[in-house]
């Protein structure tokens, strides 16, 4: 259980890396905060226009139903020293994890959120948000 989370939150944190730099903009409105010249400038999350999009899927069904939302952020940040990522930190709220696909069945909506967010997957009631953190950035050979 607590590997397929991990799986799961490093998925939509790429994602929501992968979207938000794919943009010609910066991650944040908010205003950036010098930290020193040494450590870079850290970049905070916009959590009222910032979202993580998910989409999941039957792995070992032959039903290849897809669906797909959003989960908004509690807080987050990145630091970026000479243009490169250096380090980041986000927080999402899993309670406002939110099915977009099934909007117009109400029931079917309501019970697929239920589903995700019981036991079976991210159990809300005891874990209410979920943190990732970026420790270490390697740049890759085709930079």
């Amino acid at each position: 259980m607590k590997k397929n989370l991990y799986r799961v939150l490093g998925i939509l944190v790429l994602s929501f890396l992968v979207i938000s730099c794919g943009k010609d903009k910066p991650v944040t409105s908010e205003a950036n905060e010098v930290l020193t010249e040494t450590d870079g400038v850290l970049y905070k999350v916009d959590t009222m226009n910032s979202r993580i999009e998910w989409k999941g899927y039957k792995v070992l069904k032959s039903d290849q139903t897809t669906h797909f939302g959003s989960i908004k952020f509690e807080s987050g940040d990145v630091t970026v020293k000479d243009g490169k990522l250096q380090s980041g930190k986000f927080v999402a709220d899993i309670t406002t994890l939110e099915n977009i696909d099934l909007k117009d069945d109400q029931e079917m909506k309501a019970k697929l959120e239920g589903h995700l967010k019981s036991g079976d997957f991210f159990e809300v009631e005891k874990f209410p948000t979920a943190s990732y953190e970026i420790t270490k950035v390697t740049e890759n050979t085709a930079g």
